[in-house]
């Protein structure tokens, strides 16, 4: 006979029919049962559940004896579960601390539970920082504890991560030479690092809070804060310029990159950005802007002589020779029986105004010839570079190769350094006009320098076409020129200027091509340039 139960009461009866045929159990005893088979199946489920848990969980007792553990605590420390039911807390925790159940004992009592971090050392005595939620477990008589762990090793070395690069930006924005800010919509300063102390003379601290407008001038922060409305309307400026006021009152002069700041929803924080200092630059600009107005008066001055002289060339012949016969119509006349009086006081006033004519001429030729020029110790080699300074966009936009062979140690003639730098500046860009016909990055040009007993040598160089033969007899006179749009006057001036030094110019074709031009000068007493 085979019999089925469907059910605890029938497994109930089964079991009492097989062993009593006839007895049928109480219903308590088929709660009891019932309950047991519940709490069996609980305790199971609950089993799964722990034996699963991703999360490493520890029981022990009061003492610190662990007493349960789950899969998860033995593959992390690398134990079987036999040898990790011997072991003690303190062998698992690194820098067990016996007090600590103690300190928060009035916590645990109330059925709180604490998140601590610490270390769990592994069976091979590494260890890993884990996150570890405490509790207590209540059996009534006595309490247990219930320690769940979880590994935070990838927390930590994201955390680390995320540490040294905000360090490492820390660094650098408060090493930074540019000033870095923020300020909020109405314009204050919210931030800016140490660099202000030395872009506004400035504490960070003295900056923030205040409107960016309290550190420039009233008229520069009328343009500013147009600015800043464009750049809270959402345009970015970069390479913007402005003038700032110092803690002294002087003058700072930045280029600024700036964005707007906004929150999630998209509304204006502000602004961020940053600012370099380009006072140095700005002088710099100002500096070369003056020294060429200074260059172009010259070569206006020079122009003029050279103007005035061919002038005076071309115009005092002719006036003399009107003066001559204007004289001798005069003797003429007055030979005569009688004299034309009306006639010869014509002429007369003619002959008046003739030599009235080149007196201007020459006169003006004269005072042309009396400007104010300096005489000082020049160093060569420095007025070499500083006139390369001022060709260097002619020689970038002509590929043009320049090479320096200065002498050294360097040595000084006794002239004006401007007048001088305007001779090697007008034969420079002759030698790079000269090799605009060339293969672009082919063209060379080589300005020399050297000193011999009492003078000092200048060559400048190129491998351009050269110049040729039947004009080289022609190059210095005025007026003369071999290009279409040429005045004939650059190359008059040089030798005007060099002459007026003491010293020599003169052209030779280059060994291989090309054309070279040579200056002499005599070397100053000293020998050297001034201090």
């Amino acid at each position: 006979m085979i019999l089925i139960a469907e059910s605890p009461k029938q497994v109930i009866n089964l079991v009492i029919h097989l062993g009593n045929p006839g007895l049928i159990a109480p219903p308590i005893t088929y709660f009891l049962i019932t309950l047991v088979i519940r709490l069996d199946r609980v305790e199971k489920e609950f089993r799964t559940v722990v034996e699963n848990a991703g999360d490493a969980i520890f029981i022990h007792n009061r003492d610190g004896k662990i007493i349960e553990v789950n899969e998860a605590a033995c593959k992390s420390l690398g134990y079987g579960r036999g040898e990790l039911l011997a072991l003690h807390a303190s062998d698992v925790v690194a820098g067990f601390d016996p007090e600590m159940l103690s300190k928060h004992w009035g916590e645990l009592i109330q059925g709180m539970a604490i998140t601590l971090e610490n270390e769990h050392r592994r069976n091979d005595g590494s260890t890993f920082p884990v996150e570890v939620s405490i509790s207590l477990l209540d059996h009534g008589d006595e309490f247990n504890v219930l320690a769940v762990a979880r590994d935070i090793t990838k927390r930590k070395r994201d955390q680390k991560a995320l540490h040294d690069s905000e360090e490492k930006y820390r660094k650098l924005v408060e090493t930074s030479h540019d000033l870095i800010w923020s300020v909020d919509a109405e314009g204050r300063f919210t931030f800016v690092n140490q660099a202000s102390i030395i872009t506004h003379g400035y504490d960070p601290d003295e900056m923030v809070g205040k409107p960016f407008t309290d550190f420039m001038t009233a008229e520069q922060a009328k343009i500013d804060m147009a600015i800043f409305a464009k750049i809270k309307d959402g345009a970015d400026f970069f390479d913007l310029e402005s003038v700032h006021l110092k803690k002294d009152g002087s003058p700072v002069y930045l280029s600024f990159n700036a964005v707007v700041l906004r929150d999630d929803s998209g509304n204006v924080l502000g602004t961020t950005g940053t600012a370099k200092d380009i006072t140095r630059r700005k002088l710099a600009e100002e500096q070369s802007r003056r020294h060429q107005e200074q260059l172009a008066h010259v070569t206006r001055v020079a122009t003029m002589g050279e103007m005035a002289t061919g002038l005076a060339h071309e115009l005092n012949q002719p006036l003399a020779a009107i003066t001559a016969y204007i004289n001798g119509s005069l003797r003429h006349l007055k030979s005569e029986d009688p004299p034309s009086e009306s006639i010869i006081e014509a002429l007369e006033k003619a002959s008046e105004q003739a030599i009235r004519a080149g007196n201007v001429i020459q006169h003006l030729r004269d005072f042309v010839r009396r400007k104010d020029s300096k005489s000082e110790n020049v160093d060569i080699n420095d007025a070499v570079k500083k006139a390369m300074q001022l060709i260097k966009a002619d020689l970038d936009s002509n590929q043009v190769v320049l090479t320096l062979d200065l002498s050294q140690p360097p040595a000084a003639v006794v002239g004006d350094p401007i007048l001088l730098q305007q001779v090697i500046l007008n034969l420079a860009r002759n030698s790079v006009d000269a090799m605009k016909s060339k293969d672009p990055g082919s063209g060379e040009l080589t300005i020399s320098t050297s000193a011999e007993d009492n003078s000092f040598s200048i060559g400048i160089k190129d491998n351009g076409p050269g110049i040729d033969p039947k004009h080289q007899e022609q190059l210095f006179d005025p007026y003369f020129s071999t290009k279409k749009s040429g005045l004939g006057l650059g190359l008059p001036i040089c030798r005007s200027i060099i002459n007026e030094h003491g010293g020599q110019i003169w052209y030779e074709p280059a060994p291989i091509n090309g054309a070279a031009f040579h200056i002499r000068l005599p070397l100053s007493k000293t020998g050297y340039p001034a201090e």
